[in-house]
Parts: C-alpha cells; structure tokens; sequence
C-alpha cells in the first residue's frame, strides 16, 4: 500500500485538496439532506394537522347528532390522499365514533390518547387532534399517514447530494490539478537542477529564481549551498593538489634515499607495514610483499635484542643512532643504526612504529680499523719514546764523563 508520504508532492497536493474537497463537501451534503428531511417532516405534521383540523371542523355536525354515517363519509373523503390509511374519529367519551381505513390497513388500531400528539414510528406518522365546538371538546381525530414519500424524498435528496458530491470533486481535481502547478513547477525544478548537479558534478549550476515567496527563499538557499560547495571544491582540489604533489615529493625521496624508511607494529615479533625500496635492498628481500610477510623479530642476528628494543621503545617512546646486529635474507650479518618513534592514537594508544635504519657495517669497520690503526701508532710512539729515553740517558753519561775530561784537562795545564 503506498503511503501519503511516499507519493511524490504534486500528487500529495492534489490529494490534500481532494481530501479538503471532500470532507467539506460531505458536511455540506449531510448538512443539506438532514435539513431537506427536517423541513419536509415539519411540513408533513403541518399538512396533517391542517387535514385533521379540517376533517374535525367537518364532524362537529355528525358528532353533536351522533350521525355516524355522516362521520365515516367525511372520513371517506380521504380517499384521494394516498398517504393517509387509517383515520379514526372519537367521540367526548374516547369512545370509537367512525374510521377509515385503506385496502390492506383495516387491522391497524390507534392507541387511545386524551392529548393531542404526532409520532413517527415504523414508517408511519400518526397525530391525534382534538375537535372543539363552542370551546368545548367534542371529539378526537387521529390520522395514520404512511412516511413513503418521505423515504422517496430523502432518496431523492440523497442521490442529488451524491450528484453534487462527485461534481465537485470532478471540478476540485481539475482545479487542484492546475493550481498546483504553481507549486509543484518550481519544486520540480529544483528537483531536476538537484539531479544534475548530483550526476555531472558541477557546482556552478544556478537555479533562477522566479518569485520571492518561501519557493524563492528555498531558490536562494539552494544557490547559496551550490556556491559554497563549490568554494569548498575548488580549496579541496587545490588541497588534493598539493597533497599529491607533496605525496609524490616524499615517494620520490623515499623511493631514492639510502636510508630505509619503515613502519612495523609493536611486540616481541612485529611485523612491517610499510617499507620502502632502500630497505628492501638493504636486507636482501626481492619485492615489497616478500618483506611484509616477515617477522621483525627474524632480521635480528638474535631475536632476543628485538624484545629488548621493543621494551626500551615502550619505555622511551623513541631511540636514535641505536646500533643493532641485523642480517639479511641470506644470513650475512650487518649492523644497523636505527632512528625510531612510537605514533599513538588521539587516546594515547600504540598504534605502531616509524623509523629510518642505515647501514652502518662500512662505517663500524672502518672505525674498528682506525682503532686499531690508532693502536698500532700508540705502541710505535711508546717504541720511540723508550728508546729516546735510553738514549737520552747515554748521552747524558757521555756529556758528564766530557765535562770530567775538561776539569782534568785544566787541572792538568794548571
């Protein structure tokens, strides 16, 4: 079953218009049946009251010479009424004076009454009339009219106001449906401009406003938001511009450094999620993919130290220039210098590690050979030194025994 609000509005205006129609209509209709059928049934109580007046003021003679013949030929005359079927005359005493009745009516009796009434019940109106004469009651004249017409009358009213009923609704639609126009147009409009922009994406679509009531409110407000977004597209592909730029910057200097660049996970094992080409070829791996599926922990010469880095990263959160004995697919070892840090989420949880790790195994030998370089020249130095020292000793003996020989020698020419 579909709802109201899923129909689309120029249907849910006409509807509501209908419905408006309708209802107003129907009030109006049952408004006008009820009032037809109140004033006909006064009018009938007003005509049987007249009769009755009429057929009492004709009996005062019959009554007052206890002529009862003459009474039921007054009560004959009822015949070309072909409403009335039963008709009765009373008289003083309440006693039965004449009656009338039609074919197929002769077994209908009045209920015996002192007052003057009228009741409808089962199709039928029945009035009682007193006859007076000389401001005496003489008599009482009851009638028994049947409600036919009265039922004819109110199919009549009924289907007129049924008539009228779907008329107007007929008029409502094709007014309701021109009318609307004035709405639905410009919201259907909308509604196509809205489709365009969602399919071909472009912003600077405008819709020309018609009118300055809410429809062109909602026209503004719309251009309004257009040209927003479309402020917010032109910064978001400048942005995406020089995101990529700056994107591609940093893969070509990734890409072309010497220096690994990398992001692991934590633990005792870890496991990379990005690497780039430099420490791909640093640790002998062929392809990107073969590296991902390895453990950290197993490019450690002993994969007990990955466990004491990961400890002190924990810890400190970061480590730089840290020396590490890492070896490659292979096995051949190497020694790493390893820059790294902890990133954390926006609640403070560890999310991984990046780093940059060098190979530093040239760099360790050759300053292991300048140690020993150094070394070496220490222990030459120590050589030299000694023997300068013995020598200095020897020369020393050798300038005393001359300066001996000078004394002597003077001695001896003194």
């Amino acid at each position: 079953m579909i709802r109201l609000k899923d129909l689309s509005i120029k249907k849910k205006l006409i509807v509501i218009q209908l419905l408006i129609t309708f209802i107003i209509l129907l009030f109006y209709c049952v408004f006008l049946v009820f009032n037809e059928l109140r004033v006909f049934r006064n009018s009938v109580v007003s005509q049987l009251t007249s009769m009755a007046q009429l057929i009492g003021t004709n009996s005062t003679s019959a009554l007052s010479f206890l002529d009862n013949e003459t009474a039921e030929e007054v009560l004959s005359s009822l015949r070309t009424e072909e409403n009335i079927v039963n008709a009765w005359i009373y008289d003083a005493e309440g006693n039965l004076f004449a009656k009338y009745s039609k074919i197929g009516y002769t077994d209908f009796s009045f209920p015996k009454t002192e007052k003057e009434s009228h009741e409808f019940k089962d199709g039928y109106i029945t009035l009682s009339k007193r006859i007076i004469e000389d401001d005496g009651v003489i008599g009482m004249v009851s009638l028994r009219l049947s409600m036919k017409q009265y039922w004819n009358v109110v199919s009549q009213n009924i289907i007129t106001a049924s008539f009228v009923l779907i008329i107007g609704m007929i008029i409502a639609f094709l007014l309701s449906t021109l009318t609307q126009k004035t709405i639905t147009n410009p919201i259907l409009h909308l509604v196509e401009t809205t489709k365009k922009v969602s399919e071909i994406g472009d912003y600077s679509i405008r819709v020309e406003k018609g009118s300055k009531d809410e429809i062109g409110i909602l026209y503004d407000g719309f251009n309004n938001m257009l040209e927003q977004i479309n402020i917010r597209e032109i910064e978001r592909d400048k942005a995406e511009g020089s995101l990529r730029e700056s994107e591609k910057k940093y893969r070509t200097l990734t890409e072309n450094i010497n220096m690994g660049i990398y992001r692991n996970t934590s633990g005792p094992e870890g496991k990379f999620i990005e690497v780039n080409p430099a420490i791909i070829k640093m640790f002998g791996y062929e392809s990107r993919k073969e590296l991902l599926a390895v453990n950290v922990s197993d490019l450690y010469q002993n994969p007990e130290d990955r466990a004491k880095f990961n400890k002190k990263m924990l810890r400190d959160r970061f480590v730089r220039n840290e020396d590490l004995k890492l070896k490659r697919k292979d096995g051949s070892p190497f020694i790493g210098s390893v820059t790294a840090v902890s990133v954390n989420d926006e609640e403070g949880n560890l999310l991984y590690y990046d780093g940059i790790i060098e190979d530093i195994t040239e760099r360790k030998n050759a300053e292991e050979e300048l140690e020993k370089y150094r070394n070496h020249l220490e222990e030459l130095v120590k050589e030299r030194t000694s023997e300068l020292e013995k020598k200095s000793v020897e020369l020393e003996k050798t300038n005393i025994r001359l300066q001996e020989v000078d004394r002597l020698k003077s001695v001896f020419l003194a």
